[in-house]
C-alpha cells in the first residue's frame, strides 16, 4: 500500500475503484482495464489511466520525490503482455500490498522489473510465468541480465504479491545473489578524511562563507545580472544570424558537434538557416539541437564589485559562484553528516530551519529521508547543525535563488541547486554523482591555502582508521560526498564530543551497529593525535564547569547527580573549567554525552550504546542540562501507541516499553521544572493491558 498525502479522499468512489482494479489486473482482464483510473486528485477524479505509458502520482508526492511511473521501452518493442503484467505488478505494490511504500520506492521496484522484462523478451520469453530460477539463470550466463542485490530483493517481492498477479510466479524460493552464482561487487568503504586536510577545509570554507554572507544580497542580484545578460546576448545574436546580419564563425566553433548537427538537420527538414525569423521549425530545431555559442562577441559585461572582488565579466561571475557553492555544499554536509542525495531533495526555502531549546537556538536541517530500511522508510528527516552550517546553507540558497526562479516562471521542476555553466540555457542538478563531481573539482584545484597531497602524519592516521586500505605519501586526497559523514562520525566519536545514541539520531541509521560501523576504529583516534585527547579534556572540563555555575546560579538540572548538584553549597569551591580539566586528566572525574542535554560521571556506564530513559532518569550518575531528548523520545512514543492502537495492533509488551519511556521523560521534565500535561492513553479496552503491564 503506498504511502501518501493525508489530504487523498478516501471517498467510497475510491475505494470502489481501487477494488475494480485488484480484481480486473488479477484476472488479466486487459480490455476491461484499458480505461480504468489508476491515480486520482485529492477529490477523487481521475489523472491517469491503465493504458497510458506514464502514471502520475502526484498527490501522493512526499517532499520532492518524483511521482511518475514510466512504463516506455524506448529501446525495443517489449511485448504488450510483458508490459500489461508489469502495470499489474504497480497496482500490487501501490493498492493492494501489505507493505508501505512510497511513490519513489515503487519507481525504483518498476525500474528494476522493466531490466528484467527486456531481459526476458531478448531471450524470447513474453510473459513473467516464464521466470524460473533456471531462466533466472540463463540469462545471468548469456549476460543478459546481471542482477544486483536491490533487484533480488524486487524479484523476491513477487512471491507476496502472488495471490495479486494475474501470471503464475514460478519462483519455488527466496533468492539471493550466492544461489544465483552472481558475485556480489565490493562496496566502496569510504575512507576518513585526514585530520590536517579536514580541519583545514573546514576553517578554510568557513572563513570564507562568512565574509561572502556579509554580501549575500549583493551577490544574488550579480547572478541575476549575469542569467539575464547571457539570455539576451544568446538573443541577440541568434537574431542577428537569422536576418543575415553575422555569419555562422562569429556564433559558433566549428569543432562543436552539436553546430553540425544543427546545420544538418536544418538542411534535412528544408529550413534556411537565415529565416527572417518566419520559420517555427528554425526554433524547435535549435532547442533540440542545443549548439554551443561563442561568447567573444557579446557586448561588454557591465563590471561588478562585491567586497574585494572585482568582476569584469559574465565568465568571471560564473566561476566565482560555481566555487562558492561547491564550498557552501561542503560545509552543508561536513556539519551536518545529510547525504549529498537529501542536499539535492532539500525544500530550498524551509530546508533550514532554527528552534529555540532552553534558551539555546538549535540549528536544523529538514530534509526528505531517502535511505531505506526494513520495515521504515526514512520518516525522520532532521539533520542537528552548527550556526556556520546554517549560514552555508543560506548563502547556498541565495546563489541558486535567480536560477530556480527562472525554472519556477518556465512552469519546471524547482531544486535546490544549479548548474553554473551555461546561464544561457539554465540547468538542475538533480543527480548525487553531480554533487560528487562539484566536491571533487573542489579539491582537485589548487587555489586553497592548504594541501591535499598526503604526508607521513596523514598516513600513519589512515592507517590507524582505514588499515585495510593503502595509501602513499605524495598521492593527492580524492572527495567523496560520503566520506564528510563518516568523518564526522569518526571524529565526534573520537574526541568524544557524540556517542553513538547521539550519531545514531543524526545520521537516521536503522541499528546502532550502522552507526558503530560508521565509526569503526574511532578508538585509536587519541593513541595518533595527543593534541586531540587534550582538546577532548578540555572541552570536558569546560562542559563540567558549565554545569556546575549552572547548578550555581539556581538553575535547575535534571537526573539524580544534577538534583545533587543543585540542592548542595558550592560557594567558594573551585568550580574553573582548568580545575575540572585537572581532575578528568588524574582520573578522579570523567563524564560523557548520552544524548542532546544528557550526561553521565559513571566511566562505567553502559548506556552509551543505547539510552533508556527509564533507568538514566533517576541514576544517581546522570546530569540532565535540557529536556529536549526526553521530550522527542516522549512525543515519539505517544505517536507511536496512537498510531499501533488505530491499527488495532496494541500488544502488552508495545504498551509496557513506551508507557515506562514516557513516563522516565515525563520525571525529567518534571525536575526540570516544565509545564505538561500527564500523557494517558486513552481506550476503554486497553486499560486492563496498562494496568498489568505497567
Amino acid at each position: 500500500m503506498i504511502i501518501g498525502s493525508t489530504q487523498l479522499t478516501n471517498s467510497s468512489t475510491v475505494d470502489a475503484s481501487v477494488e475494480r482494479l485488484r480484481y480486473l489486473a488479477q484476472h488479466g482482464l486487459w480490455k476491461d482495464l484499458a480505461r480504468e483510473a489508476v491515480s486520482f486528485e485529492l477529490d477523487g477524479s481521475s489523472i491517469s489511466f491503465f493504458n497510458d505509458d506514464i502514471w502520475d502520482f502526484e498527490p501522493y508526492k512526499v517532499g520532492t520525490e518524483l511521482t511518475l511511473l514510466n512504463f516506455r521501452f524506448p529501446d525495443c518493442a517489449v511485448p504488450m503482455q510483458l508490459i500489461q503484467e508489469l502495470k499489474s505488478v504497480a497496482l500490487a505494490y501501490i493498492y493492494h500490498s501489505r507493505e508501505a511504500y512510497r511513490i519513489n520506492s515503487v519507481r525504483s521496484k518498476i525500474d528494476c522489473l522493466k531490466k528484467l522484462a527486456y531481459a526476458l523478451n531478448k531471450s524470447g520469453g513474453s510473459s513473467f510465468e516464464g521466470l524460473t530460477i533456471e531462466t533466472l539463470k540463463n540469462l545471468i550466463k548469456n549476460g543478459v541480465f546481471i542482477p544486483r542485490e536491490l533487484d533480488i530483493g524486487v524479484i523476491n517481492s513477487l512471491n507476496d504479491l502472488a495471490d495479486l498477479l494475474p501470471f503464475n510466479v514460478n519462483l519455488s524460493e527466496r533468492l539471493t545473489l550466492r544461489k544465483l552464482n552472481v558475485k556480489q561487487p565490493v562496496k566502496e568503504q569510504h575512507p576518513v578524511i585526514p585530520l590536517r586536510i579536514y580541519l583545514a577545509a573546514l576553517n578554510a570554507f568557513t572563513e570564507e562563507i562568512q565574509y561572502w554572507h556579509k554580501y549575500k544580497e549583493q551577490l544574488e542580484e550579480t547572478v541575476l545580472a549575469a542569467l539575464k545578460y547571457e539570455m539576451s546576448q544568446a538573443r541577440r545574436m541568434i537574431q542577428r544570424l537569422r536576418h543575415g546580419r553575422c555569419g555562422v564563425g562569429q556564433l559558433f566553433n566549428n569543432a562543436d558537434k552539436k553546430y553540425f548537427e544543427f546545420i544538418s538537420e536544418l538542411n534535412k527538414h528544408k529550413v534556411p538557416l537565415v529565416d527572417h525569423g518566419k520559420n517555427e521549425l528554425w526554433n524547435v530545431i535549435w532547442d533540440k539541437t542545443n549548439p554551443q555559442l561563442r561568447t567573444d562577441f557579446y557586448e561588454p559585461f557591465p563590471a561588478k564589485t562585491i567586497g574585494n572582488v572585482r568582476f569584469d565579466s559574465h565568465h568571471e561571475v560564473k566561476d566565482f559562484c560555481r566555487r562558492l557553492d561547491s564550498k557552501c555544499r561542503y560545509l552543508v554536509l561536513c556539519l551536518s553528516g545529510m547525504r549529498s542525495n537529501e542536499l539535492l531533495q532539500i525544500t530550498p526555502e524551509y530546508g533550514a530551519q532554527t528552534i529555540e531549546l532552553d534558551g539555546q537556538p538549535i540549528h536544523l536541517f529538514h530534509t526528505k529521508q531517502q535511505k531505506i530500511t526494513p520495515g521504515y522508510q526514512g520518516q525522520n528527516d532532521v539533520y542537528v547543525t552548527t550556526r556556520h552550517g546554517h549560514l552555508a546553507y543560506d548563502l547556498l540558497n541565495v546563489l541558486n535563488r535567480p536560477v530556480r526562479t527562472w525554472f519556477e516562471s518556465q512552469g519546471s521542476k524547482v531544486w535546490l541547486l544549479n548548474g553554473f555553466t551555461h546561464f544561457r540555457k539554465p540547468r538542475s542538478v538533480h543527480r548525487a554523482g553531480n554533487v560528487l563531481r562539484s566536491l571533487r573539482q573542489l579539491f582537485s584545484n589548487q587555489e586553497h591555502n592548504f594541501s591535499v597531497e598526503l604526508n607521513s602524519d596523514d598516513i600513519e592516521m589512515l592507517r590507524r582508521s582505514d588499515p585495510e586500505k593503502t595509501f602513499n605519501i605524495g598521492d593527492k586526497w580524492h572527495l567523496t560526498p560520503h566520506q564528510l559523514r563518516r568523518s564526522l562520525a569518526y571524529y565526534l566519536v573520537g574526541m568524544q564530543l557524540a556517542d553513538y545514541p547521539q550519531l545514531k539520531q543524526q545520521f537516521s541509521h536503522y541499528s546502532i551497529a550502522m552507526t558503530m560501523y560508521y565509526a569503526r576504529n574511532a578508538s585509536s583516534f587519541s593513541k595518533v593525535y595527543h593534541d586531540l585527547e587534550k582538546e577532548r579534556t578540555r572541552q570536558q572540563g569546560q562542559l563540567y564547569s558549565n554545569l556546575t555555575q549552572k547548578a550555581m546560579n539556581g538553575i535547575k538540572l535534571g537526573g539524580g547527580q544534577g538534583k545533587v548538584m543543585f540542592s548542595e553549597s558550592l560557594s567558594g569551591r573551585d568550580i574553573s573549567p582548568e580545575y575540572f580539566e585537572k581532575e578528568i586528566k588524574s582520573g578522579r572525574k570523567h563524564i560523557h554525552a548520552l544524548a542532546p542535554g544528557m550526561y553521565c560521571i559513571n566511566r562505567m556506564c553502559s548506556m552509551r550504546i543505547g539510552i533508556e530513559l527509564s533507568e538514566c532518569s533517576d541514576c544517581d550518575w546522570s546530569i540532565v542540562e535540557s529536556s529536549a531528548y526526553a521530550q522527542t523520545a516522549r512525543m515519539e512514543s505517544i505517536k507511536i501507541l496512537e498510531t499501533v492502537q488505530i491499527q488495532n495492533a496494541l500488544s502488552p509488551d508495545i504498551i509496557a516499553f513506551h508507557m515506562v519511556r514516557i513516563q522516565a521523560a515525563e520525571k525529567i521534565m518534571a525536575d526540570m521544572g516544565l509545564d505538561f500535561e500527564r500523557y494517558q492513553l486513552k481506550g476503554n479496552e486497553i486499560s486492563g493491558l496498562i494496568s498489568s503491564t505497567v
